[in-house]
């Protein structure tokens, strides 16, 4: 369950432009019965997150230099979790360990500021900074040992944009970021996908990454597109690392750590062309390569890995609020593995081998507020899967929707 509420303001003060709040409510039940095969253990558990979020942005300009986001943001998360167990064969029923701490809560705090500063008729920057604070209980409950974390960090990113053209700019940024161990990373016990079982950390610290990109966007009268480069360099990479021990059900028991570091490179691009007589083409490629370095100086492909993908298609009007969409999706061959993808039931130890469907859409704007979509997905049926998901994608595919929108006066 998902509600957001979103209330704004322009012009509540001199020298600001625009106020907004926003609040909003989650709820996830992630409920599960599960029997190992051979086992007469049959376990049930529930587990329920529930979040609550405020925030607050402003925005403010200054003559046509200066244009300035900032604000703060408050979010409030917390887990039960518990799991009951009875023999098949027996009758008898269980109390076990549940799968998070029952309990447990993450409660985050920020303040952040983004500027877009003109520096130059034909060079813009982008500078932006955020204070993050994060506190972290994770009560003993049915385990050993509880922990109480309080973690905090400043983040940021600079880019620049210089126009070579009045019709292509060149693009430049810089940024850090990091994410702290959340409540799964930290007091997960249980069976996860590999015939693992996973055991509780409550020491892992943050992952850190730092990222770079650069490239070129262009927009004459009928060719729009862009294309990058990219380079990310992750540290203490979080990783379920084996034990060298096993459960009772012969699952090999594995603990979250922060182990290794990983290098990501890569390359976006995307366009598209409005030819004439309503026909419109367009398409976009990603292609991404990374390595896993560990403590003692080896290397080896990262984990999980997409494999070449994009798409490619044309759009046709056939009248001033109907069009028709026809696309290809595709994907490469993934064969570059890492150990642990080897041992992912839902990894082909081979590798993952490419695909390519063929799909149709019928968009038909009814009129300013509501809007239609008829959409044939996989049109011949190809049996296909996504680089580590668990089963084949669906079929045929047919998706009818109907889209309403309401405007409240506010830009």
């Amino acid at each position: 369950m998902f509600l957001h509420g979103r209330y704004r303001v322009r012009r509540p003060l001199p020298l600001i432009d625009r106020l907004e709040f926003r609040t909003a409510f989650q709820e996830m039940n992630d409920d599960r019965r599960t029997q190992a095969f051979g086992s007469p253990l049959e376990q049930r558990e529930r587990n329920r997150s529930r979040m609550v979020g405020v925030t607050a942005q402003l925005t403010s300009h200054w003559r046509d230099r200066l244009f300035l986001t900032y604000g703060a943001e408050v979010y409030l998360d917390s887990i039960t979790s518990r799991r009951r167990g009875r023999n098949r064969e027996t009758g008898e029923r269980l109390v076990l360990q549940s799968r998070f701490a029952n309990g447990a809560t993450l409660n985050s705090f920020a303040g952040y500021v983004q500027s877009t500063i003109r520096l130059h008729p034909k060079m813009t920057a982008v500078l932006g900074g955020r204070v993050s604070y994060f506190d972290i209980d994770l009560p003993q409950a049915d385990r050993e040992i509880g922990v109480s974390l309080g973690l905090d960090d400043l983040t940021g990113q600079a880019g620049l944009t210089y126009r070579l053209t009045p019709s292509v700019n060149l693009v430049a940024n810089i940024g850090r970021g990091f994410r702290v161990p959340n409540v799964f990373d930290l007091s997960t016990l249980g069976p996860r996908p590999g015939n693992r079982f996973n055991i509780p950390n409550p020491d892992l610290k943050p992952e850190k990454v730092l990222s770079v990109d650069t490239g070129l966007k262009w927009s004459f009268s009928r060719l729009r597109g862009e294309v990058f480069g990219f380079y990310s360099d992750f540290e203490d990479k979080i990783e379920a690392v084996p034990t060298g021990a096993v459960t009772s059900e012969n699952r090999f028991i594995v603990q979250s750590r922060n182990l290794n570091s990983v290098r990501l490179l890569g390359l976006e691009a995307s366009g598209h062309f409005s030819a004439r007589n309503g026909w419109e083409l367009f398409g976009s490629f990603t292609y991404t390569w990374a390595e896993e370095r560990f403590p003692n100086g080896e290397t080896a492909p990262a984990s999980r890995i997409p494999p070449a993908n994009g798409r490619v298609g044309t759009l046709y009007a056939l009248t001033h609020n109907l069009e028709l969409e026809a696309f290809l999706r595709f994907s490469a061959d993934q064969n570059r593995l890492s150990a642990r993808d080897e041992r992912d039931s839902r990894i082909n130890p081979n590798g993952t081998p490419g695909w390519l469907t063929t799909n149709l859409r019928l968009n038909w704007e009814i009129n300013d507020h509501v809007s239609a979509l008829l959409a044939v997905e996989n049109l011949f049926d190809k049996s296909y899967r996504e680089h580590g998901s668990g089963i084949n994608a669906p079929g045929l595919n047919v998706i009818i929707a109907l889209e309403a929108r309401f405007s409240s006066g506010f830009p």
